[in-house]
């Protein structure tokens, strides 16, 4: 499974399969090329350089652990002309969060179901099977409620959930506040650079009003 298909899996809501934090269908697709370029900072397939002419971090590939997914190889090719990460995600992101859905529908873990207003089509995608989502979910409770050491694939999620402001509105506690859980999940997400880039693009979207509810 790739961090992008968990993810999709963590925003999609069981029953309707929409959505649950209301994000715009642009930051979902975000989020899903971040989830690939964090994915391959994770396994070492890329990373940052500074270009020693203009000072600006770029994205670049290392040359080793060459991913077999075809996405990935896809995000890695990006890359390959030394990008900037914000433009990389962009790049990496487009029209991905359906199309990492119809991976999860082959997969069996989620349903495709499409539902007809007038003359706009919506996609939906409920959960099919949800035992691995649940055991996904243990993991990323674990690390937001009780201090457990996250695994760096863990980290990975919260940083990017955090990224979007989700990770407090997907993981509710009886016993801890939001704005705590937040702040653990900022904590987890620093060493992120890719969550990192999200975020400034997330922000920034915010500003200009497209980066909210309006999914679909």
């Amino acid at each position: 499974m790739l961090i992008a298909e968990d993810l999709v899996l963590l925003v999609l809501e069981d029953v309707t399969g929409r959505p649950v934090g209301g994000l715009s269908s642009r930051m979902l697709d975000l989020l899903a090329g971040g989830a690939l370029v964090s994915e391959l900072a994770l396994t070492g397939a890329v990373q940052l350089h500074p270009d020693p002419v203009t000072h600006m971090v770029e994205v670049h590939p290392t040359g080793v652990r060459i991913p077999q997914d075809p996405l990935l190889q896809r995000c890695l090719t990006l890359a390959g002309g030394h990008a900037r990460p914000a433009p990389l995600i962009r790049s990496c992101g487009i029209d991905m969060f359906g199309h990492v859905a119809g991976r999860l529908v082959h997969q069996g873990l989620l349903r495709q179901e499409q539902e007809k207003h007038f003359l706009i089509t919506r996609t939906s995608w409920p959960a099919a099977e949800v035992s691995y989502k649940a055991d996904m979910r243990r993991h990323l409770c674990a690390a937001l409620f009780d201090g457990a050491h996250p695994s760096r694939r863990t980290a990975t999620l919260i940083a990017l959930l955090a990224a979007v402001d989700q990770a407090h509105m997907l993981f509710h506690s009886f016993a801890l506040p939001p704005a705590h859980v937040q702040r653990r999940a900022d904590v987890i997400a620093r060493s992120d650079w890719a969550a990192g880039a999200v975020r400034g693009i997330f922000r920034a979207s915010r500003r200009r009003g497209w980066g909210g509810a309006g999914w679909g």
